[in-house]
């Protein structure tokens, strides 16, 4: 992961120069920038969900002993089961900026949690290739589950899941093509699988979170995958007379994953992709975000995956993790209009400083405008930073004749102080929603 930080600001850097490939339209035009369609983001009419004290973990051991009695780790949760999380804002009225440090789980806690009722195998750590101040955590458990407690992230995965795609892998357009040629619809749909109804699913992967002290919201994408016809699916992808193997390598750009061709009626999953939150705030959607000076870049985004099968949780993984430290005096936002002109005057300088014959091909169409907070941390790696109040100005990216757009960027700009503070893109496939 920490080599994919780097690469996604290499191109980054190309995307600003060179337009990110094909897309872009408008040529010739006076004002790079158009506004149409931007809107106030629409609150979410939820609820802050309660979260469990870390440090209470014989409570934890019992809620953990509850869900996985004679009745099976599904025998506690009601059909009704809702999942509660922290409140979409319109960005209306003040709002605090917070002083935040990169975070790590506690291993006590990811163990009460996550590995409960696994034997541990093996426990190692090592110094953090990327904050070598800092320690990581490796669990293995005799099942073939595993813990990757890094600093600043977590991921599990459960014996059953580690051949399965990542769920990250899911909304990977290469992926999708490569699988699902004729529509994800061949393969994705909402049904509920004979262990559990995917509101029950999604109740479990949210009283996990709530366990491990994670806010989220309550807007997730969630979609199941059947065995059968994810098998149907990768044989199409790798037929058996190319690919004999029940094991191939699959395309992702975390690289060559080993994942296998069959799957059986047992194996019907959820996926889950949930976004994340903070002192009751929702953090941005973005899949990567850069500071303006190109110092940093958080290729991830704050949102958590999560696969939910019929032994319950299969893999969770938290991309980023924060604590926060303090809290600046909550202030008066600008306006969405202040903010689109803000983003218009950096992209026009953008423009400028490239070759005047190629920055009259750029076009960026305003498509939406959403409140959220977004990470800003120090461009010298530091551990600390900032959770800003910010309007994230939306926009297709378009280049020279072409009517589809390149990209979906994101001009973040601080919704208390009008800087722009960062560049962002890739956001989430509304069509997966």
């Amino acid at each position: 992961m920490k080599k994919l930080r780097r690469c996604l600001a290499v191109v980054w850097v190309l995307c600003m120069l060179g337009g990110c490939g094909s897309g872009l339209t408008g040529a010739g035009t006076d004002n790079p920038l158009t506004e149409t369609g931007a809107g106030d983001s629409a609150a979410g009419q939820v609820t802050v969900g309660s979260k469990t004290d870390g440090s209470d973990e014989e409570s934890i051991r019992q809620d953990d002993e509850a869900e996985t009695g004679a009745a099976g780790v599904w025998g506690e949760l009601a059909a009704d089961s809702t999942v509660e999380g922290v409140l979409a804002e319109d960005g209306q009225g003040t709002y605090p900026t917070y002083q935040v440090e990169i975070g790590q789980m506690s291993g006590e806690l990811v163990k009460s949690v996550l590995l409960a009722n696994r034997a541990i195998s093996i426990k190692e750590s090592e110094a953090d290739s990327w904050y070598a101040d800092q320690t990581n955590e490796f669990y293995t458990c005799q099942d073939g589950s595993y813990v990757e407690n890094r600093f600043g992230e977590l991921k599990f995965v459960a014996a059953e899941a580690q051949y399965w795609p990542e769920p990250f892998a899911f909304f990977q357009s290469d992926f999708r093509e490569l699988l699902f040629p004729d529509g994800q619809d061949v393969v994705l749909t909402q049904t509920d699988w004979d262990y559990a109804t995917m509101e029950q699913a999604r109740a479990l992967a949210a009283g996990t979170l709530d366990k491990l002290g994670i806010e989220y919201g309550d807007e997730w994408i969630a979609f199941a995958v059947s065995g059968e016809k994810m098998t149907a699916a990768m044989h199409d992808a790798y037929p058996d007379s190319r690919y004999p193997e029940d094991l191939v390598e699959g395309l992702s750009r975390l690289g060559k994953p080993t994942w296998k061709k069959t799957y059986d009626d047992g194996e019907d999953v959820y996926i889950f992709r949930i976004p994340q939150g903070i002192n009751g705030h929702l953090l941005t959607e973005a899949w990567s975000i850069e500071s303006k000076e190109k110092g940093n870049v958080l290729g991830e985004g704050c949102y958590i995956d999560v696969m939910v099968g019929r032994e319950g949780i299969c893999y969770l993984e938290i991309h980023h993790i924060y604590e926060t430290t303090g809290q600046s005096e909550s202030l008066q936002t600008i306006t969405q209009e202040q903010a689109i002109q803000v983003a218009k005057d950096y992209q026009i300088e953008q423009l400028d400083a490239l070759n005047p014959a190629i920055k009259t091909y750029y076009t960026y169409k305003v498509v939406e405008v959403n409140f959220s907070y977004i990470p800003s941390i120090e461009k010298d790696m530091s551990i600390k930073g900032e959770i800003i109040p910010c309007w994230e100005v939306r926009c297709e990216a378009y280049y020279g004749e072409e009517t589809e757009p390149s990209t979906v960027r994101g001009f973040n700009v601080n919704a208390v102080t009008g800087e722009m503070v960062s560049v962002s893109m890739g956001f989430y496939d509304l069509e997966w929603k």
